[in-house]
């Protein structure tokens, strides 16, 4: 099979697995943008999806009777298991995709999607159903305030994708958040030599990079290994996305790759294998695309046409080729590219279609008639929670090849009126009025829903139409149409229940009141009240006046008092029926009450007490501080409270508390700053700040800093500065533009000594480490700026270079292995000892080989002299184990100097040559 076919075979292989995994997300997210998709044709055209009463914080809610999770308007699934008796008490329910869970009372859902899944949820519950975009909400709950829940439902938007590999990233998808122990391990074949390339998720260890999600990914790959931070985004996403291509240059072929449990090519089937590399474009092709505008009747439509070697996109999202529809005036942009490097573009092809669908301005259609308005209305026989009597919906219906204005518009008022007799519905007075809809007069034009409540409580509910304007509704009702006309919504002949009216039976307007009770003042020092034990009766009012009534029960003059304010002397409580109702013609209705005078109780003598506190003076070291050991009270009456102090400072709280039940703490009327007597003297608090620690002459000492930095500035020996270690100093190291860093030693170290580049600018600024110490005389900083030499300074000697190679232990050889290049003129270092070139067995730990020039030699300015290796232990069972193989010395040496290392997502990290 020819090279550039097996390219081809791999690369649609991958597409498919690809287009597989995105595809529904992609049709979905293209509805959304566009108005495409086949879901929306199969709605009823006679049904109509109402104007949301809230879409806000990717909440979106209807009011709408009738409206169903798993309607073709919403296009939700609504399982058994998310309806019915389901929903009577708490419950959850799961799913591949995650979980939903509900709490009846609260009225609140609660979901858990897993990561790589787009699920969108949906609530049901009376009137009013809402759908949450789960990735848009700012939660992950949502409480239905309108009613209880009826049912739920949910929708999948993009189901989780399934591992991607392509000639330049692998990626795996473990469906949750990255943990320790997520990998991918590949074998490599290039230039005939096989090896291995893996990135695994690891604990972050202290000699490791700084990581926000504490975890770093491993890369074991030609050049490296490499460590790299992982963000908390890249943690949370549940995507390991490895660039592997980064760390390899001309072809290479991919034979097998593990994605935790899963593999590409499990079985190594030559057939399958994913050829890469750079190879030539020779099929240039030319994308076409068009457009169809907005008909009056016609929706409009985009083709985006099938050509082999290209690929569609709509913004960052790739689409199928095909032909979508575009429901209403909108704009869509989409772009071509070729699929490198087996196909190109034609010279001046076109790339980019921007296609703006426009409203025809010159299309008239006929207007609505009668017949698309319906009614639903709801008395006291079919009256419940969601439904409540005297209310309806009144629903405007679109038609296809109408406009969305009504022929004949026409006005709706829903009113309540309260009966007058408790024997008879007749007279009748006003109780409340609701314009049907949104419009103040309750005006009906054109297509949408008009919801309408009046609540009837004790009395008669009607529902008034007009097609001249709004209806009246006069303050009383004699009789039917007296004194006003009346036209119902029945009379109106559009579909639905008749009549549009409702009557309570008489009597219900009835109501009893319950007398109040009096505690009068029988103790000193307490007040009186009165008990009003139905003042939240809704449907009667008690008023509480200041004084008695006159002969004849009259209250007029009197002052009128809150309950509460009732607590001595003479009061009158009047009752009085509201909202509509009436008293029986025996009903008492009028109390009086002699709650008495209030009178002082004769004050206790009481035992008078006194409390102090104590300090321990600053030292050098520690300021001033408190001493408890040192405080005095009186035992048998009062005590320190260490629960309620606060001693460390610099400010301070010392309370003491009184334990007998008479005294109390001496309270002067001019008290000292810091000490206040609280709680009627049973409290007793000390407050202030400590002093700090003694700075007098004795406790600071003054260093003599002369010449702390020394540099070397030669061609030959290289560009660098050392610091000495001066106790009570602290040195900030200024280099270049770069960020200041202070100098921080290690136990033992008397220097610190900094490598530079020719041409860097240094400044080292000693200051005093603490208020402890102080400098004399005031230093001058170190500044210095590097010389540049010419290359032709140094020495001509005969170069020569080495190179070393670890082997690790393994279950076949369980000894780990350091081969070291026989080459003249190398000395060969481990660990800080000389040995000879050869294979050298290493115990279990880190190991430094480094490489030196013999006398009379040098090495080239960019060989490598420094190697650091892991002996590892061979696991005690000989567990089957990956084997990490790294790429040929050649390959080490070129990725060390020429390689930039980049992992998507990942951020970047320069590696800087590090001379030994």
């Amino acid at each position: 099979m020819l090279r550039k076919e097996q390219r081809r075979r791999a690369r649609r292989t991958v597409l498919r697995t690809r287009v597989l995994a995105a595809g529904t997300a992609i049709l979905l997210a293209l509805g959304v943008a566009v108005g495409g998709g086949t879901a929306a044709l199969a709605a009823n055209p006679h049904d109509t999806l109402s104007a949301p009463v809230v879409s806000a914080g990717g909440v979106t809610t209807y009011n709408q009777n009738g409206l169903t999770c798993s309607s073709d308007l919403i296009g939700y699934t609504k399982p058994g298991a998310l309806d019915g008796s389901s929903l009577d008490g708490d419950g959850s329910y799961t799913a591949a995709w995650g979980s939903i869970s509900w709490d009846v009372s609260d009225r609140t859902v609660t979901w858990s999607i897993v990561p790589g899944w787009d699920v969108d949820v949906c609530v049901k519950g009376g009137t009013y159903l809402s759908t949450i975009d789960t990735s848009s909400a700012g939660s992950t709950s949502y409480t239905h305030t309108y009613a209880g829940l009826s049912h739920l439902g949910f929708r999948i938007n993009a189901s989780q994708p399934t591992n991607d590999l392509d000639c330049v990233t692998a990626v795996n998808y473990p469906g949750r958040a990255l943990t320790n122990g997520d990998h991918i391990n590949m074998d490599i074949v290039q230039g005939g030599q096989t090896f291995q390339v893996n990135a695994s998720v690891d604990i972050r260890q202290a000699q490791d990079p700084a990581s926000e999600s504490g975890l770093v990914l491993r890369v074991n790959a030609p050049g490296g290994p490499y460590t790299l931070p992982i963000t908390n985004d890249q943690k949370n996403s549940g995507i390991l996305s490895f660039s592997y291509a980064t760390y390899l240059t001309g072809s290479f072929t991919v034979e097998w790759v593990q994605f935790n449990s899963t593999y590409f090519n499990q079985d190594r089937d030559a057939t399958e294998f994913l050829v890469c590399g750079d190879l030539p474009t020779e099929e240039l092709v030319t994308p076409t695309a068009r457009m169809v505008d907005l008909g009056c009747d016609t929706a409009g439509t985009y083709t985006l046409d099938d050509v082999e070697g290209i690929r569609w996109f709509i913004g960052d999202g790739e689409v199928e080729p095909g032909t979508y529809t575009v429901p209403t005036a909108s704009t869509v942009t989409v772009r071509a590219e070729a699929i490198g490097p087996d196909y190109g573009l034609e010279p001046d092809a076109q790339t980019e279609w921007t296609f703006t669908f426009t409203e025809p301005d010159d299309c008239v259609l006929p207007c609505l008639p009668a017949s698309a308005v319906s009614y639903t209305y709801y008395n006291l026989s079919t009256d419940s929670e969601a439904n409540p009597a005297n209310s309806g919906l009144i629903t405007v219906a679109a038609r296809e090849g109408y406009s969305t204005e009504l022929c004949n518009d026409f006005w709706v008022v829903a009113a309540a009126w309260n009966y007058t007799s408790s024997t008879s519905i007749w007279p009748q007075t006003l109780r409340s009025t609701d314009p049907a809809g949104d419009h103040s007069q309750g005006y009906i034009g054109s297509v949408g829903t008009y919801f309408f409540h009046a609540p009837v409580a004790c009395g008669q509910g009607d529902v008034y139409a007009s097609f001249t304007g709004m209806p009246y509704v006069g303050p009383e009702l004699f009789g039917p149409g007296n004194p006003f006309s009346e036209t119902f919504l029945h009379n109106m002949g559009f579909t639905g229940p008749n009549p549009t009216y409702l009557n309570t039976a008489p009597g219900c307007n009835v109501v009893n009141t319950i007398a109040p009770t009096a505690n009068p003042i029988v103790e000193c020092d307490t007040t009186g009240s009165i008990d009003i034990s139905d003042v939240a009766n809704p449907y009667i009012g008690y008023t509480v006046y200041r004084g008695a009534a006159d002969e004849s029960g009259s209250v007029a003059g009197l002052e009128t008092v809150n309950l509460q304010d009732a607590t001595e002397g003479v009061f009158t409580v009047v009752a009085t029926a509201l909202g509509g109702m009436i008293f029986a013609p025996s009903t008492v209705r009028q109390w009086e009450f002699d709650l008495g005078e209030a009178y002082e109780c004769e004050p206790p003598t009481l035992p008078v007490t006194d409390a102090s506190i104590a300090f321990l003076a600053p030292t050098c070291d520690l300021g001033q501080r408190l001493d408890p050991t040192a405080f005095v009270v009186d035992a048998e009456l009062a005590r320190y409270a260490p629960e309620l102090s606060s001693l460390t400072g610099p400010s301070y709280s010392v309370v003491f508390v009184i334990t007998d039940a008479d005294a109390v703490f001496f309270d002067s009327d001019t008290p000292p700053a810091g000490r206040v007597v609280s709680d009627e003297g049973k409290t007793l608090t000390f407050t202030g700040t400590l002093l700090g620690p003694d700075r007098s002459e004795s406790c600071v000492t003054t260093v003599e800093l002369r010449d702390p930095v020394s540099y070397v500035d030669s061609c030959l020996e290289g560009a660098s500065f050392t610091i000495t270690r001066v106790e009570g100093i602290l040195y900030t190291v200024f280099l270049n533009d770069d960020e200041p860093f202070e100098v921080v030693w290690n136990d033992g170290e008397a220097t610190r000594t900094y490598s530079v580049a020719e041409g860097d600018s240094v400044r080292v600024v000693p200051s005093p480490a603490s208020d402890r110490y102080t400098i004399s005389p005031d230093p001058a900083p170190f500044e210095r700026t590097f010389a540049v030499y010419e290359d032709d300074c140094l020495p001509t000697l005969p170069l020569t270079a080495g190179s070393a190679a670890f082997t690790p232990a393994s279950c076949v050889d369980p000894t780990n292995w350091v081969v070291l290049e026989n080459v003249e003129g190398v000395q060969w270092w481990v660990d800080g000892e000389p040995v000879a070139a050869g294979r050298w067995a290493m115990p279990v730990g880190d190991v430094v080989v480094t490489a030196t020039p013999e006398q009379g030699y040098g090495f080239p300015i960019e060989a490598q002299t420094r190697w650091e290796f892991t002996a590892v232990a061979v696991d005690p069972e000989c567990l089957p184990t990956l084997a990490f193989t790294g790429a040929t010395s050649a390959l080490a040496g070129l990725g060390a100097f020429s390689l930039l290392l980049l992992l998507v997502g990942f951020g970047a990290m320069a590696l800087r040559r590090q001379q030994a």
